[in-house]
């Protein structure tokens, strides 16, 4: 789901949902050709996050980002569901445009910031993610940034089953405040 540089959907035994590259395209967009359609008949107008979450005012649209990882989670575990899914792959841009637009807010304010606040929204994505994974399930997480201080929990990779190291920062990926 919304995986970068995938457009046109490649053909698997599966489904795709495109990623960023594939903004505005209806053909190519998804793999089979006519799930956009279902998905779009299910979830309304698909709320993505290829482009930067700027506001009216010039600011980062906490509303914007909240709405695309909630409805890009519910995309993901319906797919699942219907697909019989062995490998669930989802990429979350609000992480890197957010970098893009507001480090200094972050370097300000920490964990009162935009920033941080992004990170809770994604958070609670991917733990949705997760527990739907249930246990047993391999669940690998990552980001393509290394923010200071360890605002996440930076293993760079971490997997359910234990098999990679514990995180090197306190709270398992949960930002407080």
């Amino acid at each position: 789901v919304s995986i970068p540089f995938t457009w046109p959907a490649p053909q698997i035994d599966g489904c795709v949902m495109a990623g960023f590259d594939a903004a505005d395209r209806d053909q190519g967009f998804t793999h089979p050709a006519g799930l956009l359609d279902e998905l779009r008949e299910r979830f309304g107008p698909l709320v993505l996050d290829y482009r930067f979450p700027i506001g009216p005012g010039g600011e980062l649209d906490l509303d914007l980002v909240r709405r695309a990882a909630e409805q890009k989670v519910e995309i993901a575990l319906w797919l699942a569901e219907q697909y019989d899914v062995d490998l669930l792959f989802t990429v979350f841009m609000a992480a890197d445009h957010t970098h893009h637009l507001c480090w200094d807010d972050w370097e300000r304010r920490g964990l009162e910031s935009r920033v941080a606040e992004v990170y809770r929204i994604l958070d609670r994505a991917a733990g949705a993610l997760a527990d739907a994974a249930g246990e047993g399930s391999d669940v690998l997480d990552g980001d393509v940034v290394d923010p200071p201080l360890g605002l996440l929990d930076r293993d760079d990779l971490r997997i359910g089953d234990g098999r990679l190291p514990e995180s090197r920062h306190p709270g398992r990926g949960r930002l407080e405040g």
